[in-house]
């Protein structure tokens, strides 16, 4: 009788330390709040500068002299390019390139580092990325917050049978930046991957 007594007594015990557990436990998790997460998959597709995919684009800027980059924040070689969208399935809307973060992207300045190093390459000198009014695209902020201008779809009516179907051409300039002193002779490479976004 008293073996069992002093059982029950330690399962009494052992319950009401569990229970304190919870609690302090319940305590120590309580939130503070809730972070909701809201997105949308489409298939909206269009070619780009007619391909349907892998659509990489080479941008040749002029070869320029080192006293065109002198002081830091001189710029030279403006080069324009273009991104033309056609066979869109939607006809309206607003596009434009989302340009992805990555080890390319100087986040200080939002241009592209040159990523030719050592002997040979040129040093103190980044590449800019600007919209059709020659404004700058801030290439290490999030999607609709680097500046980029944006393309209206318009419909186009083809073929046989007739199909309508949006085109949008998006026009960009590149140029070189003088970043951190003088840029020195030697060879410039960057490159920036991008995301098309879609109505």
């Amino acid at each position: 009788m008293k073996q069992l007594l002093h059982r029950n007594r330690r399962l009494a015990a052992c319950a009401s330390i569990a229970a304190l557990a919870f609690l302090g436990a319940s305590d120590t998790f309580a939130a503070d709040g809730r972070i909701t997460f809201d997105g949308e998959v489409s298939d909206q597709t269009c070619q780009i500068n007619g391909l349907d995919k892998n659509a990489d684009l080479n941008v040749k800027l002029p070869k320029v002299n080192t006293s065109a980059l002198s002081t830091d924040g001189d710029t030279a070689g403006l080069t324009s390019f273009t991104l033309k969208l056609t066979g869109c399935k939607s006809t309206t809307g607003s596009v434009y390139p989302h340009f992805l973060f990555g080890e390319s992207i100087n986040p200080q300045t939002n241009r592209l580092k040159n990523e030719s190093t050592g002997v040979g390459n040129a040093r103190n000198v980044e590449i800019a990325v600007l919209n059709e009014d020659l404004s700058p695209v801030d290439l290490a902020k999030d999607a609709g917050e680097q500046n980029v201008l944006k393309a209206e779809l318009s419909p186009v009516t083809s073929g046989q049978p007739a199909t309508t179907t949006g085109e949008a051409t998006l026009k960009f300039f590149a140029q070189y930046v003088a970043t951190g002193g003088a840029a020195t002779a030697g060879r410039v490479n960057a490159n920036v991957l991008y995301a098309m976004v879609y109505p």
